[in-house]
């Protein structure tokens, strides 16, 4: 008599060898995606070195004496009384605010400083509301927080600042601090200088 044996496990499952297991191996990334990662990064680390760039500048502004502050503008090519200075410097002050949305930032000066130059409600606002992207352009932030600023029409104010018995550095960091503020509330800036009298400047 012929007896068939078949072993099996306790749970009555059959032996290892006649299990055929088909695991699915993970679906590898499309090849696009890495391009998209390392577009991102890159982003990323290009907003993060301008605001690096800036944070220098505001440093460096408030350390230095102010003949080598003049020292180290002119070492970087840049004006103190310049455009360019006005967003390094806003931007440099703005950065503990920025640096975290940094991978959210655009990459361009004009647009970050824009975004630097907005009152904390208006900022908090442009994060809440998921306007912060990296596609964000300075059009967009002037239609969003100007909605009512009318484009044809010109308004003009004449402001006469008249100081005396001062010297030229301090004659200059008042007028940067004019700057600084018709820059924060976007009023565009004519300067006339004129010297009435030995001990006296106007700006």
């Amino acid at each position: 008599m012929h007896t068939q044996t078949t072993s099996t496990v306790l749970n009555g499952t059959p032996p290892r060898n006649q299990i055929f297991k088909h695991e699915k191996k993970a679906a590898a990334p499309p090849k696009y995606q890495t391009y998209v990662d390392n577009f991102r990064a890159t982003r990323k680390k290009s907003s993060e070195s301008i605001l690096d760039l800036c944070q220098i500048v505001a440093e460096a502004e408030l350390v230095l004496e102010r003949k080598d502050f003049k020292k180290f503008l002119e070492g970087i090519d840049v004006k103190r009384r310049g455009s360019t200075f006005r967003k390094l410097r806003a931007i440099g002050e703005a950065v503990s605010r920025l640096k975290p949305h940094s991978s959210k930032l655009p990459t361009s000066w004009t647009t970050i400083y824009q975004i630097a130059s907005l009152e904390t409600s208006a900022f908090d606002r442009l994060v809440r509301e998921k306007m912060l992207t990296p596609t964000l352009t300075a059009k967009q932030i002037k239609a969003a927080f100007n909605p009512c600023t009318p484009k044809a029409v010109s308004k003009t104010a004449l402001v006469k600042v008249t100081v005396r018995n001062i010297d030229a550095p301090l004659l200059d960091a008042i007028r940067a601090e004019i700057e600084r503020l018709c820059a924060k509330h976007n009023v565009h800036l004519d300067f006339s200088k004129r010297t009435a009298n030995a001990n006296s400047n106007q700006v």
